[in-house]
């Protein structure tokens, strides 16, 4: 199973922005960290259901911490202060994981 970094960041009005550096299609905002984590985890598995399962073979390899660190372009493009920044691993799950985990999250919000 692969994992990607989640790079979570501070909204300046609030809330929490999560995007993959490796995979741009994928990014999200949410009102608190958790939730921001929670949708980013489901924005990679809806992102590699859409390939219709063949993500394996044509996302890129996730990247370390310490590349994307050096790659000061795409952290100057997404204006990431590294110290407040929090990071992530999120595994790259399947169509039937996703399935699965939609149902808890639906469980759960609906105990809130």
């Amino acid at each position: 199973m692969k994992y990607y970094i989640a790079v979570c960041l501070p909204l300046a009005s609030g809330g929490w922005r999560a995007f993959f550096p490796d995979i741009p299609e994928c990014e999200v905002a949410a009102p608190s960290l958790d939730h921001a984590v929670f949708r980013a985890a489901n924005a990679l598995a809806d992102h590699t259901v859409s390939l219709n399962g063949g993500a394996v073979d044509i996302l890129p390899l996730p990247r370390d911490l310490s590349a994307i660190k050096a790659d000061r372009e795409w952290s100057a493009a997404h204006a990431v202060n590294w110290p407040s920044a929090v990071i992530t691993l999120i595994p790259q799950r399947t169509a039937n994981r996703l399935a699965e985990d939609h149902e808890i999250a639906a469980l759960s919000h609906s105990q809130e």
